[in-house]
């Protein structure tokens, strides 16, 4: 059953308890509420897809505590990519990187990426470092729905589906984060979000656009 957990140091620790028990949980970060659980245990992978009924060929990004995270879910990392991190992470930019081997399928593109951000929110911050471990963040609503800003709306998605929701309020941000995938040289762009190319192109020069852009 699932309940909305205000945000006092034993309740971090109790969402903290149930992640650490393969739970899966809501929580906000800087842009909407997200839904996660640890991110290296294919069964809370499993689950957070079928709570979602999200199409299990759509991969889900990941949070870490902090840069030094990184090397533990990525390989081949360019020179350049150093200066995004120094300089949006914390923060809205989401970048894609090639996955290390051994991660869960559905963290995974079928081209061996793996979307990674470390998030600005202090809430979403102190659980992962706290946590000390990956945490998936996969938008909190059902597939085809627009995401949740709120944890009420959380709720009102999921009801009893989740372990736990953490309230942190709502949730004004409207643009998502963007992302960049940094396997190639020059970057390219994904999605357009809160982190301008313009500013990104300040530290690392060119940015290819995407198709899809």
């Amino acid at each position: 059953m699932s309940g909305l957990l205000t945000l006092k140091s034993y309740e971090i620790e109790k969402a903290l308890s149930i992640l650490k028990h393969g739970g899966v949980i809501g929580y906000p970060t800087e842009t909407v509420y997200g839904l996660g659980g640890i991110a290296t245990d294919a069964r809370v992978v499993s689950r957070i897809q079928n709570i979602k009924r999200r199409n299990t060929d759509k991969p889900m990004l990941i949070l870490i505590p902090h840069s030094s995270f990184l090397l533990l879910v990525a390989e081949n990392i360019h020179e350049y990519v150093f200066s995004l991190m120094d300089n949006f992470w914390p923060g809205p930019l989401t970048l894609v990187f090639r996955a290390r081997s051994g991660l869960p399928d559905g963290l995974i593109g079928g081209d061996g990426s793996i979307g990674i951000r470390v998030s600005s929110d202090p809430i979403c911050q102190q659980l992962l470092t706290e946590l000390n471990a990956p945490l998936i963040s996969t938008s909190a609503n059902p597939s085809n729905q627009p995401p949740a800003r709120s944890a009420e709306m959380v709720q009102a998605y999921f009801k009893d589906q989740l372990d736990a929701i953490l309230d942190g309020g709502k949730r004004n941000q409207n643009e998502p984060s963007t992302i960049i995938d940094v396997r190639f040289k020059p970057a390219q762009l994904i999605r357009n979000g809160s982190i301008k190319t313009s500013a990104i192109r300040q530290f690392i020069g060119d940015i290819i656009a995407s198709e899809n852009v």
